[in-house]
């Protein structure tokens, strides 16, 4: 203490030399500026990552971040496309589903499996691959789609089918309202229903028409050089760019329309008789009922089917259904003839 008193009272009265040492900082010694060095730029790195260390991180950020905003963006847009497409008109309602059916599409996103029971709408895209599918419309005709079909019903309450490549069978009941008229329309032109059933198909450039029952109207595509052409039952046309139209008779039972007659509606015995089973079964092939003798007419009435199983439009289930009376039958020049006695 005393030598400090003595140092503070030198300074007072005007001795600085020992001020002067005092504040004179010694220079660092080499070893110690390369520690200070070294702690100065480990701080500087833990608080300053290299470039390429913070892209490292903020290229995966930035993945993510555009993975979550086109995620946003589908899920958004598949929420206005259900809410748009929910409220679009009813056209027809699916009905039977063979070896994988149909999907309904919708731009790139929206592929939905059809299955029996789902509604069909106004713009909806249709399109089969390995199976096939049948549509009751709203207004009354059955749709038939082969496989490797694409279709699309029309935006105006599906009036009008446009048939895009495949084949499709058209069958208009009888008694069907005029304003229930279904077209067709291929880049071929258009197919228009005067009471009947009928096969449409597009290959390529190339239409073929085949009409089972009724008459089709077939106005060409503008441009095409033709005028409307009328097409009877037992007839098809086909309809190539720059040839005339082509016509040939053609069977309307057989196997080659097999593929629609597997797509008929099953037939349900309980409660029915021989006669509902025979007239159910030749409306579904296109095929006049004719009774050779009264007996076989009363037989074909009076006879009630017996069992759940539903029976499908085959002349297997033909076979089945008669077995248990005495009715035959044959098939022949578009009509199916049944008589008495075996």
């Amino acid at each position: 203490m005393v030598r400090f008193r003595g140092f503070w009272r030198r300074v007072v009265h005007g001795d600085t030399t020992l001020l002067r040492r005092a504040l004179v900082s010694r220079p660092l010694s080499p070893s110690a500026m390369r520690r200070i060095r070294a702690g100065v730029e480990a701080a500087w790195r833990e608080t300053h990552p290299p470039a390429r260390a913070r892209r490292a991180w903020l290229a995966p950020a930035a993945a993510w971040g555009a993975a979550a905003a086109t995620a946003a963006i589908a899920i958004g847009w598949g929420l206005l496309w259900n809410a748009g497409h929910d409220a679009a008109p009813v056209v027809g309602r699916v009905v039977r589903v063979l070896d994988g059916g149909a999907e309904r599409r919708s731009g790139w996103f929206h592929h939905q499996q059809l299955r029996t029971g789902d509604l069909v709408r106004s713009a909806d895209q249709l399109a089969t691959r390995g199976g096939s599918i049948a549509i009751v419309l709203t207004a009354g005709p059955a749709l038939r789609l082969a496989q490797d079909t694409r279709l699309r019903l029309a935006d105006r309450g599906g009036e009008d089918v446009e048939l895009e490549t495949g084949r499709l069978y058209l069958d208009v009941p009888v008694g069907t309202a005029r304003s229930a008229a279904v077209r067709v329309v291929t880049r071929e032109g258009t197919i228009e229903h005067v009471g009947t059933a009928y096969e449409a198909r597009v290959t390529g450039d190339s239409l073929r028409v085949r009409v089972r029952a009724g008459r089709v109207r077939f106005t060409p595509a503008a441009g095409g050089g033709q005028g409307q052409v009328l097409v009877e039952a037992g007839t098809e046309i086909i309809v190539e760019p720059g040839l005339p139209v082509a016509r040939y008779p053609i069977a309307t039972f057989g196997e080659t329309w097999r593929w629609t007659d597997d797509l008929s509606p099953a037939f349900d015995p309980e409660g029915r008789s021989v006669m509902d089973f025979l007239q159910w079964f030749s409306r579904e092939l296109v095929l006049q009922l004719e009774f050779i003798d009264a007996p076989a007419r009363q037989t074909a009435a009076r006879s009630q089917l017996r069992g759940s199983m539903r029976l499908a439009a085959t002349l297997q289930s033909l076979d089945a259904v008669l077995a248990s009376t005495t009715l035959a039958y044959e098939v022949r020049d578009g009509a199916i003839r049944i008589h008495s006695g075996r």
